[in-house]
């Protein structure tokens, strides 16, 4: 005795928002387990239901099927990490957290993801250089910055010359919140207050956040 099936999540409304996506089921019946169901991401399940359907699968027993659905799911995170890269850089971090709001079990995810970075599909380095100097470029502080990468899973001393390499060409921490406050301007009422919080929250240092606030509170006055 052997058979089986795939039952697709439903749709969910795009208005609820939710940590977790619907998976597909997998209902098996065999002469090794009676009832048999498993979860599967929903990407995999619409993949084997179709070709299911196409009559393009034939497996004669429950191992065979199980290899079909392991080879399936292999196909699919790999497609899922090529789809996204396509759009932007990710960090190792932020695709498996993708894959694993997806359904990936964290032995695949960690197979997949790793491929991708022998591939050179994705780098940590690459991503976290090109982060910073964006966010130089916008005005954040160093200590922003380190912040939103470590929260993306790169650790800023493991990017090359961190951090001299990437302030000699944006200037000294001071100069860039100088010109980042010069920029905002000095609000009418607590003007270096209000300006030093601005900066702080950008991730500059409190002292370095006052000292501009005050030097561009000066040329006000002046």
């Amino acid at each position: 005795m052997f058979s089986w099936s795939i039952t697709l999540p439903e749709r969910r409304s795009s208005g609820l928002a939710s940590t977790t996506k619907p998976c597909a089921t997998l209902h098996i019946e065999s002469d090794e387990r009676a009832g048999e169901e498993l979860s599967l991401p929903a990407a995999v399940g619409s993949v084997l239901s179709a070709k299911e359907k196409a009559g393009e699968l034939h497996p004669t027993g429950r191992g065979e099927l199980l290899l079909l659905v392991q080879e399936t799911t292999e196909h699919c995170a790999m497609l899922r990490v090529e789809k996204l890269i396509n759009r932007r850089d990710y960090t190792t971090l932020e695709l498996d957290q993708k894959l694993k709001l997806d359904g990936y079990e964290e032995e695949l995810r960690r197979r997949v993801i790793g491929r991708a970075v022998e591939c050179g599909l994705v780098s940590n380095e690459r991503y976290g250089a090109s982060f910073v100097r964006s966010k130089l470029a916008s005005g954040w502080g160093l200590l922003r910055i380190e912040r939103e990468l470590r929260e993306r899973g790169v650790e800023p001393q493991a990017l090359r010359g961190w951090p001299k390499a990437f302030l000699d060409d944006a200037g000294g921490e001071y100069e860039r919140a100088l010109a980042t406050a010069r920029r905002h301007g000095l609000p009418e009422r607590r003007g270096v207050e209000k300006l030093a919080r601005y900066l702080y929250q950008r991730g500059y240092s409190s002292d370095c956040a006052l000292r501009a606030a005050r030097a561009v509170a000066e040329e006000v006055a002046c």
